[in-house]
């Protein structure tokens, strides 16, 4: 365990990084004296997706959020006195090396909850293409893993680490922004095969009849979009 400890000081030491630019959502934070770390790790990536669209799989479209071209930011959620949401801290995606996500805690010299309780459970949401996601909680195991191996933690401590080992959101909500926001995969799709074409609500459509915007998924679930006149 002491291995583990010494090589996430490490990662902090050579990547931790701060977004010094503001998200399309609107969010603001308070810096006050007391915050934790949470790693986002690059060998996690391929661990961290959105996705849109109904079930069977088929119907289905996921990307993963480091193969993005729109910009993405990862923001952290406590709650206020009166019952609300409110941004703890954030960070913009990067997707070239590991980052960190600092959550501030609460100022206790000041009448109003502004930061994190000690033991206060995270909450995440992503802002994607100036869209907000919906509430995703450091426990729901169907949508994100951290770690709780000591030194790690799900809730805030002041002086805490976090460590974000893999993240899916998913919601009919981002469907077009995934589509206008996602790299062009027809580079990645190699030897795959071209398993349906859909238009944007999920339909598959014949493209010898259809013309107009769609979406192409190959059998290791990458997607390509195209439009056929």
């Amino acid at each position: 365990m002491r291995i583990i400890y010494l090589s996430f000081l490490l990662f902090l030491i050579n990547f931790i990084g701060f977004s010094q630019s503001e998200p399309s959502c609107n969010w603001g934070f308070t810096m006050t004296a007391s915050n934790a770390t949470i790693a986002i790790q690059q060998e996690n990536f391929n661990n961290m997706e959105i996705g849109c669209g109904t079930y069977p799989l088929l119907d289905y479209i996921s990307t993963l959020i480091s193969t993005t071209s729109c910009p993405v930011w990862l923001g952290v959620f406590y709650t206020d006195d009166d019952g609300d949401l409110k941004c703890g801290g954030y960070t913009e995606w990067n997707s070239t090396q590991s980052f960190a996500l600092a959550a501030w805690g609460d100022d206790p010299t000041t009448p109003e909850k502004d930061g994190f309780s000690n033991q206060e459970l995270y909450i995440f949401k992503l802002c994607l293409n100036g869209e907000e996601s919906g509430a995703i909680e450091a426990k729901d195991s169907s949508q994100i893993e951290m770690s709780t191996d000591t030194p790690f933690s799900d809730s805030y401590f002041t002086n805490g680490f976090g460590n974000i080992l893999s993240l899916f959101y998913e919601s009919s909500y981002y469907c077009s922004d995934i589509v206008e926001c996602n790299i062009d995969l027809k580079e990645y799709s190699g030897n795959n095969e071209l398993v349906k074409t859909v238009d944007l609500y999920g339909r598959e459509v014949n493209t010898d009849k259809n013309s107009g915007f769609m979406i192409q998924i190959y059998s290791d679930q990458t997607v390509s979009k195209t439009y056929k006149f």
